[in-house]
């Protein structure tokens, strides 16, 4: 909303568009790098407009290329940021409805880009590439109210440009809302509150067990002073509730950790000595399963260390 309302003010010269690229590369580069080569064409004709934008998408990269030099974290970012999309790309999680609605769209563009020739509709039929391969509502409907904006503008009804973006804004919101209450709702009508150590967390109300048998044995092994590491999709409810800093085994989602991100971890587990591993019921027994969250380490914990304590919903493995 905001770009293609500066692209509208006829004393833009291509500085401030410039700006506000460069802070979407560097809160998501896979947006912002698509979005910068769409604007590179954009201003192509007027080369000043396209130098002054190159101006403005510079300052802010280059504070930032700095900070990642002087911090030697200029490798990771790399990795983790650009070459661990190879791995995010295994992740197909996608909505039916959302699926036929993303084709429908492409369709729709790509017409309306040949016919009118207006680059708006390249803007939104490349930027809206931005949310593969994950097309569930939660990626995909930021995409589906911005075309509903140009949709709306284009059909010249009697509605002010401002007030058009925050009907938009306002019924993605809404959306955003209903689908929260659903789930808060789903959980206090069918779940309850789990609480240890002062802390709460949602939960069904058939984890209840669970939270509190992986909670029984970090207790356990952390009074026994031995090294834990866990493998659950709520670890970092478990590490603040029990007091444990966290780690790269944390947050297991596909591309996470680089490219081949899952073999470092490996690789970094084989070098771990005299550690118990507790897995969850997230990952055992349903090794296999097609998500966004990888489950190829807690296969191979299972494969390769010694099972050693097993309870309702949890394993423990040791490494020596």
């Amino acid at each position: 909303f905001i770009i293609l309302m500066v692209l509208e003010e006829e004393k833009e010269d291509g500085f401030l568009t410039g700006i506000i690229l460069s802070l979407v590369f560097l809160t998501k580069q896979t947006v912002g790098i698509p979005l910068l080569g769409i604007f590179i064409y954009y201003f192509f004709k007027d080369k000043k407009k396209l130098i002054n934008m190159i101006k403005g998408y510079i300052i802010f990269p280059i504070i930032f290329l700095l900070y990642l030099l002087f911090t030697n974290s200029l490798t990771s970012f790399i990795d983790i940021c650009f070459l661990g999309l190879f791995d995010f790309s295994g992740n197909n999680y996608s909505n039916i409805v959302c699926v036929i609605l993303y084709v429908l769209q492409l369709i729709f563009l790509i017409y309306k880009f040949i016919k009118e020739k207006n680059n708006k509709y390249l803007y939104l039929l490349l930027y809206i590439g931005c949310t593969l391969p994950s097309l569930d509502f939660y990626h995909y409907s930021i995409y589906l109210f911005l075309l509903i904006f140009i949709i709306v503008k284009d059909a010249n009804i009697k509605i002010s440009k401002n007030r058009l973006c925050i009907i938009c804004s306002s019924l993605l919101l809404l959306f955003y809302l209903i689908q929260s209450v659903d789930f808060i709702g789903s959980y206090i009508v069918k779940g309850r509150i789990h609480s240890h150590n002062h802390y709460e967390l949602m939960i069904d109300g058939s984890d209840s067990t669970l939270k509190d048998n992986v909670n029984k044995y970090i207790k356990k092994y952390k009074d026994q002073n031995k090294k834990i590491i866990l493998i659950s999709y709520s670890s970092y409810y478990y590490k603040i509730v029990n007091d444990l800093p966290i780690d790269r085994y944390d947050l297991l989602n596909k591309g996470n950790n680089g490219l081949n991100g899952i073999q470092k971890l490996i690789d970094r587990l084989d070098n771990e000595t005299d550690t118990y591993i507790i897995i969850d019921k997230i990952y055992y027994p349903y090794i296999g399963k097609t998500n966004e969250y990888d489950i190829s380490l807690a296969s191979y914990v299972v494969d390769n260390y010694s099972l050693v304590e097993e309870d309702e919903g949890i394993r423990v493995y040791y490494k020596k």
